[in-house]
């Protein structure tokens, strides 16, 4: 038997990081994959409920491939998790997608280099890319209070 993942179970404190590995990606591309959809949707649950939260979504790459490349595909990814929620109805002011390329690497090249077996090297590749999220706020916004 398997058990859903949902976001309240990654719930970060604020300026806490979060990894979560249940969003995925189409290789090489910024296409959500449809098992995604579950773990987002709670999280759009989450922020509708905690209504003056504001997210950074992280996503992070390995060091394949060049610099920029990496930095523009990681920024795409984040951009298409953050268009996701604002299109189930989170306000683009609440979430701020940053693609960090490889500049946060899990476990470094230095490790990843002295690695004999090929399954042992993708896994630690796999590591590096990941989503994150982060609470960088709480948008308190003033309410005017009924004057009797």
């Amino acid at each position: 038997m398997t058990q859903e993942l949902s976001f309240s179970d990654t719930i970060p404190r604020l300026k806490s990081v979060k990894t979560v590995q249940h969003i995925l990606f189409d290789f090489d591309k910024p296409v959500l994959r449809p098992e995604s959809y579950i773990y987002l949707d709670s999280l759009v649950e989450y922020m509708k409920w905690q209504n003056q939260i504001i997210i950074e979504i992280g996503n992070h790459g390995d060091s394949r491939g060049s610099e920029s490349y990496c930095v523009r595909l990681t920024q795409s990814r984040a951009q298409a998790m953050s268009k996701y929620l604002i299109s189930k109805g989170i306000s683009p002011k609440r979430v701020v997608p940053t693609g960090y390329g490889e500049t946060k690497l899990l476990i470094p090249d230095s490790s990843i280099d002295v690695m004999k077996d090929a399954e042992e090297i993708e896994k630690a590749h796999q590591l590096n890319r990941r989503t994150t999220y982060k609470i960088i706020a709480l948008d308190y916004v003033s309410k005017p209070v009924d004057e009797e």
